[in-house]
């Protein structure tokens, strides 16, 4: 691992020397040397999470390439593209390219981008990464070098930095991993420095770590304690003052070490940069195709719960009404042919008749029909065939649905796969995890400060969204492992044979 400040060692003779092609000398001077790169030109890519000091770093690079020394330094930003807030808001409104020239005609070009990792929301840092990568698309055709700024007096890279990184190293191609360095602020030597280079990503464990407790932040402390308080001794005064030059003395130091290693980067052409750019979208909507088609199929879910649940009282109410018919059975008189006259009778004779018939009694059984029952059991029983028949209707759409749903998972398997081997990242999965992590942080933080509801409420609706992105990933990648698994079992089967 190579360390932008070494410590010191006895001096072994077999020992490899480094190539040193500046020195401090000429860097207060603005005099920035080259020998690699003929075209004495480089491009910057600055970039970190919010409030990490990537303007302040930016300000260190133009006092210095102008020859400015700390009595004259200044902030050095645009005004128009600074926004108030907090530090956990981003300060710069828009990626911007600030184009510098060494005293000696170098041109150092640094495209200092938003700060990532925003506490006003995912869209607003993607709103930064498309911001950035537009202006690399419009004014940027190689880069020489990324730096990613992160907090030096932690042990681990923070939540937010690890997010800015791998939001950041989603548009990255796998061709930049040796131009990127990381420049640790806050802090000017390894005795002070906290950190444990083995908690970067394993791609980014070996690159280039810078050293920087900025005295452009030092010199600002110090004229404002002296414009604020004028009883400072004099020795307090002498100690100030040592501390600026003794903190401009090891920027000065790492920047010699930082110019030289940019001297000898092969320039790197930003169209790999573009074309994962517009990958990782492609992927984000695919995700969002995938996700509304998973809605639509919760949704038939629903209506198939509630067809079911009107078949089933429909089945009741058959059930309750199908005895709407019933027969009622009763006795009665009727005359009843025989082939004979009948005679025998006790009534007088002028009373009596002949007839082929006599008096029988019979049992009678009418059918008697309940009309209103009649009419809700051909209800329910009609309300039954309209149910089966929407059921069906939803059953066949919901195949539908989940055909497009493997087939949506399938082609983001793809995409994801084709994005993978190019993206430094090497994971898309893995970016949204870092983000649902940092969404956590940020939600807990606002909740233990008392924030205000809407905000919180937006927050977790990201965090839900996030989530939910995080499942489809990993749905596809469970597609993709079955996919394959199916075609192993047939490669091993076609050798095997019966």
């Amino acid at each position: 691992m190579h360390l932008a400040i070494t410590a010191i060692q006895d001096p072994v003779d077999d020992e490899p020397v480094e190539r040193i092609l500046n020195d401090v000398e000429s860097l207060k001077k603005g005099v920035v040397k080259t020998d690699r790169n003929k075209q004495k030109e480089f491009t910057i890519l600055l970039v970190g999470e919010t409030g990490v000091g990537k303007t302040a770093v930016l300000s260190l690079i133009a006092n210095v390439l102008a020859g400015k020394r700390p009595d004259n330094y200044k902030e050095f930003y645009d005004p128009d593209n600074e926004v108030g807030g907090t530090q956990k808001h981003s300060q710069t409104k828009s990626a911007r390219i600030y184009t510098l020239k060494s005293v000696n005609g170098v041109t150092v070009r640094i495209l200092d981008s938003p700060g990532l990792a925003d506490t006003r929301g995912i869209q607003r840092d993607e709103l930064h990464k498309k911001n950035i990568a537009e202006a690399i698309q419009d004014s940027i055709d190689v880069v020489n070098a990324v730096l990613i700024l992160a907090n030096g007096t932690v042990p681990r890279l923070t939540v937010g930095t690890d997010y800015a990184l791998s939001t950041l190293s989603a548009i990255f191609p796998c061709t930049l991993a040796e131009n990127i360095g990381f420049l640790f602020t806050n802090v000017s030597s390894p005795l002070s420095w906290n950190f444990d280079p083995s908690s970067l990503p394993s791609v980014l464990q070996g690159n280039t770590q810078f050293l920087l407790d900025n005295p452009v932040a030092m010199q600002k402390k110090y004229r404002q304690h002296m414009k604020t308080n004028s009883r400072i001794p004099d020795k307090t005064k002498k100690q100030f003052r040592q501390a600026v030059l003794a903190g401009e003395q090891k920027a000065l130091e790492m920047l010699v070490e930082m110019f030289d290693w940019l001297d000898g980067l092969n320039a790197q052409p930003t169209t790999d940069i573009m074309s994962l750019y517009d990958q990782s979208q492609k992927i984000e909507t695919e995700i969002a195709n995938t996700l509304a088609i998973m809605r639509q199929a919760a949704k038939t879910d629903k209506e198939l719960d509630d067809v079911q649940r009107q078949l089933d009282g429909a089945e009741v109410d058959m059930k309750t009404y199908e005895k709407y018919e019933h027969v009622v059975n009763r006795k009665d008189w009727y005359q009843k042919s025989t082939d004979r006259h009948n005679t025998e009778c006790k009534h007088g004779r002028e009373f009596h008749r002949h007839y082929n018939s006599i008096w029988a009694i019979e049992e009678i059984s009418e059918l008697k029909v309940n009309q209103e029952a009649k009419a809700k059991f051909e209800n329910a029983q009609n309300a039954k065939e309209r149910a089966e028949e929407f059921k069906k209707q939803i059953k066949d759409k919901k195949t539908m649905l989940q055909d497009r749903i493997k087939n949506a998972t399938e082609e983001l398997g793809r995409l994801v796969e084709r994005y993978s081997n190019l993206s430094l990242s090497g994971s898309f999965a893995g970016q949204v995890e870092t983000a649902v992590k940092m969404l956590e942080q940020n939600l807990e933080g606002m909740r233990e400060s008392g924030a205000a509801r809407e905000t919180i409420d937006k927050v977790q609706a990201s965090l839900d969204s996030m989530r939910e992105k995080l499942e489809v990933l990993k749905e596809a990648n469970r597609s993709k492992q079955r996919k394959m698994l199916v075609l192993a079992n047939k490669f091993v089967g076609y050798f095997t044979g019966p």
